[in-house]
């Protein structure tokens, strides 16, 4: 019988399971950690219906953590990327306070009329 190799690696594959499959069980295990990742929630904007100094394709994603105790927020400028990880509670404090300066600039706005 001629050796098998693992298809991503090129290990030599030692058991009848690892030729069946065509692959290595470290191949195998980097494979589940990897689907893990594509199974994480995310959402994203487009930046020019909120700024007006935005570019087409300029974006803002965020995307839960695998371990769900955060989240990563990408902003992407004119193919600059701006990565920022937060946990939940750093979040829910940039929204608070954001939130209050958005109440105050639109109250000085309203001062100013």
């Amino acid at each position: 019988m001629k050796n098998k190799h693992c298809k991503y690696c090129g290990e030599l594959l030692e058991t009848e399971k690892e030729i069946n499959r065509g692959f290595c069980d470290i191949c195998k295990e980097r494979k589940e950690a990897i689907s893990d990742v594509v199974d994480r929630r995310s959402i994203n904007v487009e930046l020019k219906a909120f700024d007006h100094f935005a570019h087409d394709g300029d974006f803002i994603e965020i995307t839960e953590w695998t371990n769900g105790e955060g989240v990563d927020l990408i902003i992407s400028e004119r193919e600059k990327e701006k990565y920022i990880p937060l946990t939940w509670g750093q979040l829910e404090a940039l929204v608070n306070v954001a939130h209050k300066l958005v109440i105050i600039n639109n109250y000085n706005d309203d001062e100013e009329e």
